[in-house]
């Protein structure tokens, strides 16, 4: 009986479109991972910064372009010790990282257009807060109402 139901049924959203806001919802939580991962290596830089050039911070006070980076490996250049190394390391793990960001972004901007979403016609939702919310959300279909809706968040 169940599945002469599900047969008749056209509303049901598809297997495919469902695994592909599952696989949004991945891409999403890859990127947020990678965000938080930038900072955490930030942070540990600027404290190696601010041991090796004290009040550096004026001259370099985020780490968040490819001239500010620039600038942070100009301080400790011809400089051997064993910080200086592993801040080199990390200002170069945070560039591989913004590339990684970039990367899954421009992943996620695709996979947006792709499900046909019209989240990016309102203001101020661009293409990451609409995949969050898809892949949050999942197909939206299978909500009832706005109270159901209510419900789950």
């Amino acid at each position: 009986m169940a599945i002469a139901r599900v047969a008749r049924d056209e509303d049901l959203p598809s297997a495919r479109r469902t695994e592909r806001l599952a696989d949004l919802k991945l891409l999403v939580d890859y990127r947020d991972q990678l965000v938080r991962a930038r900072t955490q290596v930030a942070n540990r830089a600027h404290a190696d910064l601010a041991a090796i050039r004290p009040g550096y911070e004026r001259a370099i006070p985020k780490l968040l372009t490819k001239g500010q980076l620039a600038k942070a490996r100009c301080l400790v250049r011809g400089d051997h010790s064993l910080r200086a190394e592993l801040l080199r390391r990390r200002l170069a793990d945070i560039a591989r990282l913004d590339r990684s960001i970039a990367q899954a972004g421009k992943q996620i901007r695709v996979a947006v257009q792709r499900t046909g979403t019209t989240l990016t016609e309102i203001p101020g939702v661009g293409p990451l807060i609409a995949a969050k919310i898809l892949g949050e959300v999942g197909e939206v279909s299978r909500i009832r109402s706005k109270a159901a809706f209510a419900v789950m968040s």
